[in-house]
């Protein structure tokens, strides 16, 4: 029997802050599975708030911006700049977990200066330079341009900025999308991993060939091995590693014997000419 869940209604506010964060997400290609556990959400709940159905949490959606560039104003109003994200430092401890995204103040108010100028001063303040601002660049070019090229020369310094907004979505986008250096290996329980490890292991040199590559001596591995201890979080994950790719070894060893196992084909020996005729036929006769 199916059952339905219902969601309460807010505001369309809220559902245009999960409208643009879709179509941020989109734009970069991601698929709701790769970003939700870098913003920690499951994908049920990312789904549920850019189909509007809940309102963003103001956690997720500061990490959101730091994973996709994305400028905070833009998401929580639709205003500014879409990209260029700068981390004003708040700390987890500054961003309550409960707390609505669209509740926090970004834009400009009597009392908070608000999220895009001190953004501003940020980004100024590292990359100004004592001696050639970009300020001080463009003015000795401006100096030297004939009053007849300016509108050449704008254009120029436009599409320069256009493709280096391009290419830096494009480096944050390689940067979501590549593959994970460690190899993927399949979720199995501790026993599972330990009867795998205790099978792998039952040659002789090879406990102390994978507990030099654990960076353990041989009695905490064989504490390991008779379920006496169990290995922390980084060994673990080690471990599923080694028995994935030592696994991945003998399953290729195995291909390459099945096909040396093949019937070799039967062939005709020659004989030397010499051997081949040792009686003349005219005495035979």
């Amino acid at each position: 029997m199916s059952r339905y869940v219902s969601f309460p209604e807010i505001p369309d506010s809220e559902r245009a802050i999960g409208q643009r964060l879709r179509a941020a997400r989109r734009e970069f290609r991601i698929s709701q599975s790769r970003l939700a556990p870098l913003i920690d959400m499951t994908r049920d709940q990312l789904n549920n708030v850019e189909l509007g159905r809940v309102a963003l949490r103001l956690r997720n959606a500061w990490e959101a911006c730091r994973e996709l560039d994305l400028n905070p104003v833009w998401l929580q109003t639709g205003e500014d700049e879409q990209f260029g994200f700068a981390d004003l430092s708040f700390g987890a401890e500054g961003l309550p977990r409960e707390a609505l995204f669209s509740e926090f103040p970004l834009g400009y108010s009597d009392d908070c200066e608000g999220y895009s100028a001190i953004r501003r001063q940020l980004l100024l303040s590292k990359t100004a330079r004592k001696t050639f601002s970009a300020d001080r660049i463009l003015g000795r070019w401006l100096e030297k341009i004939p009053i007849g090229k300016m509108p050449e020369f704008s254009a120029a310094i436009e599409e320069a900025a256009r493709l280096f907004l391009q290419r830096h979505r494009e480096d944050v986008k390689a940067q979501l999308t590549s593959a994970n250096a460690a190899p993927i290996v399949p979720a199995v329980t501790w026993p599972q991993l330990r009867s795998k490890l205790k099978r792998l292991t039952n040659t002789r040199g090879r406990k102390s060939a994978l507990a030099k590559k654990a960076s353990v001596s041989r009695q905490v591995l064989n504490a390991w091995l008779s379920d006496r201890a169990k290995p922390n979080v980084v060994s673990t994950l080690f471990l599923l590693s080694w028995v994935a790719a030592e696994e991945a070894k003998q399953h290729q060893k195995k291909r390459a014997g099945s096909a040396d196992t093949l019937p070799a084909l039967k062939t005709h020996r020659k004989l030397p000419y010499d051997r081949k005729q040792t009686t003349d036929p005219r005495k035979e006769r």
